[in-house]
């Protein structure tokens, strides 16, 4: 027999491989629904899977994929009395690829030292997520940059075609955490203004400070918009500053005796009151 050749494997063999495929199958993890190796963009969806949470008891309906430093992001919103809003909330980094199409990526304490950051689209989300879930998702909140402006909350609706209201940060502006944070707890009327500036500390070294006090120099970080959407609709038939109130319409009915502009405007787009 040349060293070219190989020996057919005995038919038990060959039923005991078949077997072990199997059962390896049937014990892959369902965390991430339909995702096997790379997303879209090449992201690794395994990681992604990591960052994902869905509702855990039968009264909940939020979905979270928490890509950032700490993944704190379900304890947040929780605590803050927010669990059934039929929503999906994402913490994460954003950028404009070369194709013109937006990417998320995660935190860098997340991602392997020497390593390049794994990007993903609104489509990796909701293959992660499930056609049946994200077909019942009326509200995403993006924490993502989106400073280019590439964020289309038209893509989004593609894969998430019952959401009404896209929260995000404005186009040609960076995204910061104290006011992705303040869009989700605070009503848009209640929303602060915050600052950042840069002095000399102690060691009279340079720092960032933030505060709601402005100084010479200061800049102020942009409110987080929403897009919002009627049913079936390819354009948002408005734009404006995000709050709570569009996660909660019923309960913002009225602000001091007179309607809310914003949770009428959300309620006549399709998003359900709870």
């Amino acid at each position: 027999m040349s060293r070219n050749q190989k020996t057919p494997p005995a038919p038990q063999c060959t039923a005991l491989l078949l077997l072990l495929g199997l059962v390896l199958i049937l014990l892959r993890p369902k965390d991430a629904k339909g995702c096997d190796n790379e997303g879209e963009f090449g992201g690794d969806l395994q990681l992604l899977a990591t960052a994902y949470s869905g509702p855990r008891l039968k009264e909940e309906s939020n979905y979270f994929i928490d890509m950032w430093e700490g993944q704190t992001l379900r304890s947040v919103v929780s605590i803050n009395g927010l669990t059934n809003n039929r929503a999906l909330f994402v913490n994460c980094h954003g950028k404009r690829l070369a194709n013109g199409r937006f990417a998320f990526y995660p935190h860098q304490n997340l991602v392997k030292p020497g390593t390049e950051a794994p990007c993903y689209s609104s489509g990796d989300f909701a293959a992660l997520i499930g056609e049946a879930d994200a077909a019942r998702i009326h509200n995403i909140v993006l924490a993502a940059c989106n400073a280019e402006g590439a964020l289309s909350g038209k893509e989004i609706r593609k894969f998430f075609p019952n959401a009404t209201n896209i929260i995000r940060c404005p186009a040609g502006e960076l995204g910061y955490q104290p006011m992705f944070l303040q869009a989700i707890v605070n009503s848009s009327w209640n929303i602060k203004p915050i600052y950042e500036w840069r002095e000399r500390n102690v060691k009279g070294e340079f720092e960032y400070v933030t505060g709601y006090s402005p100084t010479a120099g200061a800049k102020r970080f942009a409110p987080y918009m929403v897009e919002m959407f009627k049913p079936g609709a390819v354009e948002p038939f408005c734009v404006q500053r995000a709050g709570r109130e569009l996660l909660e319409p019923q309960r913002f009915n009225t602000v001091a005796g007179r309607p809310s502009p914003a949770s009428n405007a959300s309620a006549s787009a399709g998003t359900p009151a709870f």
